[in-house]
């Protein structure tokens, strides 16, 4: 399967997901994105690490046990998700 395909396929599964893809444009952490997108810290932390686990994001700094940073990976960094105007989304 296509590395695009298979994360276009992950980001489809949660909403909570696509939303969390989408604000991973710069180096951030799960506070940051928590903050930014009004949800709790805790579940953005969990989306983080299912990305992590299949090589979508990347944590820069793993051996930290707190104020973990994440950013996109290389790879699949490239793909862009656009929003439509009543919530639903769109993945390019």
């Amino acid at each position: 399967m296509k590395r695009g395909l298979k994360l276009k396929i992950f980001l489809k599964k949660s909403k909570l997901r696509s939303l969390v893809w989408g604000k991973l444009t710069e180096e951030k952490t799960a506070t940051e994105i928590a903050k930014e997108l009004k949800k709790h810290r805790s579940s953005i932390s969990r989306v983080l690490l299912d990305m992590e686990k299949f090589s979508f994001v990347k944590c820069l700094n793993p051996k930290d046990s707190s104020f973990r940073c994440y950013t996109k990976n290389r790879d699949y960094a490239k793909v862009k998700l656009s929003y439509g105007g009543n919530q639903n989304f769109f993945i390019n």
